[in-house]
């Protein structure tokens, strides 16, 4: 997928169209004077005049939404009010087809108050006279056609739930949002495509490509599919700087419209599943009575299994079994500053402590017996950072 990056410092989006509305900062101090709004009003229609079928549209529609989107809790709504209104309003004064049209898109992909404003605005102008566009019934005939999972590797650290979308007399396309399970199940990405298939076979050329192996894509429940997107979506709009890809932004409000109308929306958002304490001991307890070379001294097996399954529940997906290399890593991180400071003989003890914990957790969970070999290795693993090997923590 493509580089993630943080809501605060989130560079400038590939393909943003040029004199499209800054991000700011909220206040009511920004608010777009009408020369601004009328000035950018007038490039929007220009722009989804140019629109060819109702997905180019709703692309432009949702770039259009791109500086507020995903909702920042402290921003979003300030910032739909004093950029996305003002500019609807001009649109819809400056009146003819395409204004017609640009309101259109902007009903059919824009974010929840620039689609109820845009969608009124547009019946008025319709009953003046203007003409609808061309692709308007398209658009309207869109319907959920199919939905896939794809799988990057056995350990599921993240997939892509793919949408695809179709109309009569139109070319399928596909809706995907990548989900990040390593930190807490965000939607860390979005993607827009082609039709299924080509978009399938397109992403695991690539995969081959860049070294990731076989990609798995397999169908899923649509509604399962559409709960789990719409939740992964929910998470990153809740959460503190989330590391985001360059295409979430403006992708953000046509996703987030198509999956809303789908069926099983009202179920999100949905928790990743939450695992009790109790649960936890039980689950470190039964691994340490397997675990020969247990001692008193601390951190003992029981204890490393515990630190390890509160990281495959709290930021890895919310099963307790869950190993990988991404979750031995992100252990490892956190214990980095107290195993620094032991000798190498306490290092080696703490690591085959985990070694045996994820060879227990891979055998209970059923990952392959080559996944598990590749967990394993990332015990010994120099992490980012470290100087040298001997000083990595176990």
């Amino acid at each position: 997928m493509a580089s993630k990056r943080s809501r605060s410092g989130r560079p400038k989006t590939p393909g943003r169209r040029q004199g499209h509305p800054a991000r700011r900062t909220g206040s009511r101090d920004d608010t777009l004077s009408d020369d601004a709004a009328e000035g950018f009003a007038r490039r929007l229609r220009t722009l989804v005049a140019t629109a060819r079928d109702p997905l180019e549209a709703a692309l432009m529609a949702s770039q259009f939404c791109e500086p507020w989107c995903p909702p920042s809790p402290a921003l979003a709504n300030d910032l739909e009010r004093d950029i996305g209104l003002p500019v609807v309003g001009h649109v819809a004064r400056i009146a003819g087809d395409e204004s017609l049209a640009a309101l259109r898109a902007l009903e059919h992909a824009g974010t929840d108050r620039l689609r109820a404003s845009a969608g009124a605005a547009a019946d008025r102008l319709a009953d003046t006279g203007a003409a609808e566009p061309d692709w308007l019934e398209a658009a309207r005939a869109t319907a959920l056609a199919d939905t896939a999972i794809v799988h990057t590797d056995a350990f599921d650290d993240a997939h892509t739930l793919l949408f695809e979308f179709a109309a009569p007399d139109r070319e399928p396309h596909t809706l995907g949002v990548h989900v990040d399970r390593m930190h807490g199940s965000i939607a860390q990405n979005l993607l827009a495509g082609p039709a299924l298939l080509r978009l399938s076979e397109t992403l695991v050329g690539r995969a081959g490509e860049a070294g990731y192996g076989r990609l798995r894509l397999t169908t899923v429940d649509p509604v399962d599919a559409t709960v789990r997107a719409l939740s992964a979506m929910h998470r990153t709009a809740t959460a503190v700087d989330p590391p985001i890809g360059d295409a979430l932004p403006a992708l953000w409000s046509l996703a987030r419209t198509r999956l809303r109308a789908l069926p099983g929306a009202d179920r999100a958002p949905v928790d990743v599943g939450t695992v009790s304490g109790d649960a936890r001991r039980e689950l470190a307890r039964a691994f340490a009575a397997t675990v020969p070379y247990g001692t008193g001294a601390e951190p003992t097996p029981e204890t490393i299994a515990r630190a390890v399954i509160d990281v495959a529940v709290d930021t890895a997906g919310g099963d307790p079994l869950r190993i990988s290399p991404a979750v031995v890593r992100r252990y490892r991180e956190h214990t980095a500053q107290d195993d620094a400071a032991v000798d190498d003989e306490e290092r080696r003890r703490r690591r085959d402590a985990l070694r045996s914990w994820a060879a227990f957790a891979g055998a209970r969970s059923g990952l392959a017996t080559g996944a598990v070999a590749q967990t394993l290795a990332a015990v010994d693993a120099p992490l980012e950072g470290d100087p040298d090997e001997s000083a990595t923590p176990g």
